[in-house]
């Protein structure tokens, strides 16, 4: 004999459903941000997570009443670390330009790792830079909520995975501009993660290496973000002779990035 479920019944089970799966999501956002990695211009040397010190010690030592630009960096697939040359090189020199730099740490989320540096194999889906998006959003809409941030000179940043979630960032007018570090923006196992869905129209920089030890010897070692960039004429794509994956390993580096960020922001960064 079958058992018939009542429709309303199995709609209240998939409201409740996705009202949980939403305060789960909610739960680890805000884990993310609590560990938000954060450096200030006056110390590019010194970094912080949010759990770790009082936000409002790092405030103390800006300039008063001035408004920073500022970048939302995200990390690669094997994560954000004080030893990494993504905090060392990267947010460093970017945040010595005058910007404040906030970089989330997604690996604070319950999940499986993205990638295997060692084995260069990623294990990253549409669905996973979707986590990477939020993320950015996220942080994008609580720094735009302090005083000392110019909501006019946001930028987002990201290397490798996080270069990756970048420019499959869609929503309009969320940033000043985009940097795009060690990825190539094409075609991905999953084509939905393929081409640049930036705003059209706004800035954008892409800085791979030609000696990417991710790509070069691969079916994209041939492609950049620049055959990519028809509806974005600010676009720049820069492919560095002998670079590795670490983009900031080659002198040239984030030289282009800090260029990029400096002509690009409204406030002074100075």
């Amino acid at each position: 004999m079958r058992t018939c479920i009542p429709a309303v019944l199995l709609m209240l089970v998939a409201v409740f459903a996705a009202q949980e799966a939403r305060a789960d999501e909610t739960t680890e956002l805000n884990r993310v941000w609590a560990n938000t990695l954060v450096v200030i211009p006056q110390e590019p040397d010194v970094y912080f997570y949010r759990a770790e010190r009082n936000l409002d010690l790092a405030i103390e030592k800006l300039a008063p009443g001035k408004k920073y630009p500022a970048v939302v960096f995200l990390h690669g697939c094997s994560g954000l670390s004080l030893g990494s040359t993504q905090v060392t090189r990267m947010v460093h020199d970017m945040a010595a330009a005058g910007f404040v730099v906030f970089a989330p740490n997604s690996l604070d989320r319950p999940h499986p790792p993205y990638c295997d540096p060692k084995t260069l194999k990623s294990y990253i889906d549409f669905n996973k830079v979707g986590l990477r998006i939020a993320e950015a959003k996220m942080v994008r809409q609580r720094i735009a909520e302090f005083g000392w941030i110019d909501t006019q000179s946001i930028f987002l940043a990201g290397h490798s995975m996080g270069g990756m979630t970048t420019h499959n960032y869609t929503a309009a007018d969320h940033f000043r501009g985009y940097v795009v570090l060690g990825y190539h923006c094409g075609p991905h196992t999953d084509r939905r993660l393929e081409g640049i869905k930036t705003p059209a129209g706004r800035p954008i920089l892409s800085v791979l290496g030609d000696a990417d030890e991710w790509f070069a010897g691969g079916p994209n070692r041939a492609v950049n973000c620049g055959q990519y960039m028809r509806a974005h004429p600010a676009g720049k794509s820069v492919v560095l002779k002998g670079a590795p994956h670490d983009i900031s390993a080659h002198p040239d580096g984030m030289k282009l990035v800090v260029e990029f960020l400096r002509s690009n922001s409204v406030t002074s960064h100075q």
